[in-house]
């Protein structure tokens, strides 16, 4: 090592030690032909990693191949790290998805409708945050992302009653 690269990464640990103590930063550091490139990560925001829902279970790919999800707005700002699914997850997918619905057909209409209600409650009580996640993920301005979710909200409340309201023949558990 030559002397003039001793004292840059001495210089690297001791500042990753204090920002690590003070600012709870990391030094990611890498030599380019110009010098020394040094990027800043704050280790406590780091972007989460997602998985695929199949079968009630919470699942890499197949194949454990991810990608970044970036903000389009601040393309530095990785959203987070998610599955790249393959076509046997979405295979598996298709198939726990036919398996639920023959379960839930069983459900009679109006508990169908409450869970239904329910999910549009959710919706509006979670609303700006839901807004400000399709917002960072779409590069959509916060005005449509908001609008976005209230259709969402608006649809759950319109449609949840109708399954109260429809005719006594059509409430039976199981569809004829």
């Amino acid at each position: 090592m030559d002397s003039f690269k001793v004292p840059v990464i001495l210089t690297i640990i001791i500042g990753i030690v204090i920002d690590f103590s003070l600012r709870k930063y990391v030094h990611i550091v890498t030599e380019t032909s110009s010098g020394y490139a040094v990027r800043h990560i704050n280790i406590f925001t780091m972007p989460p990693l997602f998985q695929n829902f199949i079968a009630g279970t919470w699942c890499p790919s197949s194949d454990s191949n991810t990608f970044e999800n970036r903000n389009p707005a601040n393309w530095n700002e990785i959203i987070g790290t998610f599955p790249l699914s393959t076509t046997q997850d979405v295979d598996r997918a298709a198939k726990a998805a036919h398996e639920a619905f023959l379960s839930w057909r069983l459900v009679p209409a109006p508990e169908r409708g409450d869970i239904l209600r329910r999910a549009g409650d959710m919706l509006l009580r979670r609303k700006d945050e839901i807004a400000e996640i399709m917002t960072r993920e779409m590069g959509k301005p916060l005005t449509e992302t908001r609008s976005d979710v209230q259709e969402g909200i608006d649809t759950a409340f319109y449609a949840a009653p109708a399954f109260r309201r429809r005719r006594a023949n059509e409430i039976s558990a199981v569809p004829t």
